[in-house]
């Protein structure tokens, strides 16, 4: 599947509110090939789409069947194509391997020029998990 298939597999639904600044989160397990079983985080604060979740389970289904030659790989593939649709002001994407002989981790991000939030990112480091808010 090239990278515009690929792509289109991601649906996105408008933001119920492109002023504020809100954080949403996508998480999903796959079987990459080659690489293995992978936990992949998606962490945005959206601007004018949001993606819609049953798509973004699609679109990681597709990826994994060609993840690229790593961890890294993935990451920057699945950034580069959520950014491409979703045009976010922040995204992060987290993946993750875990075997019997520990824990292989990747974190990237990106955000648009100029955008900025000091408030909702020091948030998410001070948690640490985005999920544990109450």
């Amino acid at each position: 599947m090239d990278m515009m298939e690929r792509r289109a597999l991601i649906d996105v639904l408008d933001s119920p509110e492109p002023r504020l600044d809100f954080l949403s989160i996508l998480d999903h397990a796959i079987d990459a090939d080659e690489i293995g079983a992978v936990a992949v985080t998606l962490r945005y604060v959206p601007d004018r789409f949001n993606i819609e979740s049953a798509s973004w389970q699609r679109y990681l289904a597709a990826l994994a069947a060609n993840p690229g030659p790593s961890l890294e790989a993935l990451a920057a593939r699945i950034l580069s194509d959520v950014n491409d649709v979703v045009i976010a002001r922040w995204m992060e994407v987290s993946a993750a391997l875990q075997d019997d002989r520990g824990t292989h981790s990747v974190v990237i991000s990106d955000c648009q020029p100029g955008w900025q939030n000091e408030e909702l990112l020091t948030r998410l480091v001070r948690l640490g998990d985005a999920k544990s808010w109450n």
